[in-house]
């Protein structure tokens, strides 16, 4: 007789699922939160290390494909595999199958995306560069505060005009939603997108504290949602290249590494990121956090910082300027100034990198471009110079073909959803970045160096 299969997050066997696709009414139960991670009772015998069920390889009648948010069927001798959500499987949102999940593995998948926040980064970059040009999705619905505005962008890129988050959530037409709003919306809007089955791809910060960045992977680990955060400097080709050669050791041992990242930013009346209630701060999270993030990409994650920030030229409630500290977990140390008190014209977006055998210096890479400039330098010898003769006219500049940073971050999401594997920047990559940023602001008020746990 053929095994039973149970779904442990909605009750119901491979055969009654499978019914219910069919027009069906087999009962179901919802189980206990402990038991949300969707694998078949008791039959898998290995797991990844978030929890979620591996392929047990098991031969005859084993279970197959057992992964987060699929139901496994028996592998005999037809094995049938479909996506937790598809229609029959009832646990997503109180009953409901959630929206764009019905496929078949191995089939090509177009996500359907919601925007919630179109102005700013979201109107200049995100939503042309991104979301209206990325392979492997669409884009269906916006929802802005300013309805007018709301309305021409809809227009502009073929998108229904939604006047409420309610309305935008409750569509079956989006799998996901994209949330560029000030800060301190954040959190509330993803627990809403997750509650609703909607993945979600949020700006930084994923909340105003540890805490509601903790809730908001949280809500999504329950939902089984995709959760990623827009740190889309990551997807530079230059930044690719150079971490490429880290990795294959042409620096040497990693020493140091130095990410500036500055600009003018006056008052401007109802800036959110201009008062830490709406933004969480200033310079330091806003642009200090890409610079921490990128630099951790090299070097690994940080140990410990010691921070300084405060308002040096412009009168608001947040800071405009911040230097960090860093330790990384591997030896190597780092530094990174991020200002909004420095002119423009002055400013110069720097990277550099530096280890035992060389170092790759770049120019421009850091911001939301994809130009710029790298130059690699190796050292030809070890051999100890008294003099320091140092010939700066060296070095080699990397080629390598450019990429729209907005469009790489939104089809690295697409992919992820559509093949279940985690995005490149998760929802843990956007926690990590709020725990180091709470240990630089504790250290700014404090004056003393913070370590940090090494586990997330």
């Amino acid at each position: 007789m053929e095994a039973s299969v149970t779904c442990r997050r909605c009750g119901l066997s491979a055969r009654a699922v499978t019914s219910r696709r069919r027009g069906g009414t087999a009962a179901w139960r919802p189980r206990p939160a402990q038991s949300a991670l969707h694998r078949p009772a008791g039959r898998c015998r290995r797991s990844s290390a978030d929890g979620r069920c591996g392929t047990a390889g098991l031969s005859g009648r084993g279970w197959r494909f057992c992964f987060a948010r699929r139901v496994s069927f028996p592998a005999a001798p037809t094995a049938r595999v479909r996506l937790f959500g598809a229609p029959g499987c009832p646990a997503r949102r109180g009953g409901r199958a959630a929206s764009g999940r019905a496929m078949r593995r191995g089939t090509a998948m177009t996500v359907r995306w919601g925007v919630i926040g179109s102005g700013g980064i979201a109107r200049r970059r995100t939503i042309p560069e991104g979301l209206a040009q990325a392979a492997g999705g669409r884009l269906v619905a916006i929802l802005d505060v300013n309805q007018q505005v709301n309305r021409d962008i809809a227009a502009e890129f073929g998108a229904a005009a939604c006047e409420s988050q309610e309305e935008l959530l409750a569509r079956k037409d989006v799998d996901a939603v994209y949330i560029a709003t000030p800060a301190h919306l954040h959190e509330r809007q993803a627990l809403a997108a997750a509650a609703a089955g909607k993945h979600v791809l949020c700006e930084k910060p994923l909340g105003l504290s540890v805490a509601q960045g903790e809730a908001v992977v949280a809500a999504c680990r329950r939902a089984g949602v995709t959760l990623a955060v827009d740190f889309m400097m990551r997807f530079h080709a230059y930044h690719r290249a150079a971490r490429q050669m880290i990795q294959e050791g042409a620096l040497g041992r990693m020493v140091l590494g130095r990410a500036q990242l500055s600009c003018w930013y006056p008052p401007i009346p109802s800036a959110w990121r201009q008062d830490p209630a709406t933004g969480g701060g200033g310079s330091l999270i806003d642009m200090g956090g890409h610079c921490i993030d990128l630099l951790e990409t090299f070097l690994g994650r940080t140990r410990r910082v010691t921070c300084l920030a405060g308002s040096l030229v412009h009168a608001y409630k947040s800071e405009d300027a911040a230097v960090v500290l860093l330790e990384f977990q591997g030896g190597a140390f780092g530094m990174v100034d991020a200002c909004f008190n420095i002119p423009d014209q002055a400013s110069r977006n720097r990277l550099e990198l530096y280890g035992s055998g060389g170092s790759i210096l770049a120019e421009g890479t850091i911001g939301q471009g994809e130009g710029g400039e790298m130059i690699l330098r190796l050292q030809d010898a070890a051999a100890y110079q008294a003099r320091q003769a140092r010939d700066l006219s060296g070095g080699t500049r990397i080629n390598v073909p450019t990429v729209n940073l907005f469009k790489a971050q939104v089809e690295d999401v697409n992919a992820a959803i559509a093949a279940g594997r985690p995005p490149l920047c998760d929802g843990q990559a956007g926690l990590w970045s709020q725990r180091v940023l709470a240990a630089c602001y504790e250290s700014a008020r404090t004056g003393r160096t913070v370590a940090l746990q090494t586990a997330p």
